[in-house]
């Protein structure tokens, strides 16, 4: 993975809360999660539809991945020309049963190449 995700989340981190001033502040307005608050900036490839919403809907219902800050940057990363797909991904703990530890080396195997870069943040 690249520096790409970590640079864009640093250079402005309340554009991935949502205008918050932590993740536990847009948690307490969105999500109400419990427990200790893992978050990570995606940069993924929407190109195959199918494929993006099919591995995002694992994350969603495998391992209680909630969204926030979803957008579609029409200027490239450098990863894909017509522009990516950029998101917060929120879990509240990370272990999940029966489904096991949620960390960014099993992100990337979930998504696969669905996923162009991750940081994890918090």
């Amino acid at each position: 993975m690249s520096e790409i995700a970590k640079s864009l989340f640093d250079k402005d981190p309340k554009r991935w809360y949502e205008g918050c001033s932590s993740l536990e502040e847009l948690n307490d307005n969105m999500h109400g999660f419990e427990g200790t608050l893992h978050g990570y900036l995606l940069i993924l490839n929407d190109t195959d539809f199918d494929a993006y919403d099919e591995r995002l809907n694992k994350l969603e219902m495998d391992y209680e991945m909630c969204s926030a800050a979803m957008e579609f940057l029409n200027e490239s990363l450098g990863f894909n020309e017509k522009g990516e797909t950029v998101r917060t991904a929120i879990f509240n703990s990370e272990q999940h049963h029966p489904n096991g530890e949620i960390n960014s080396d099993k992100i990337r195997e979930i998504l696969g190449d669905v996923l162009y870069d991750l940081y994890k943040f918090q």
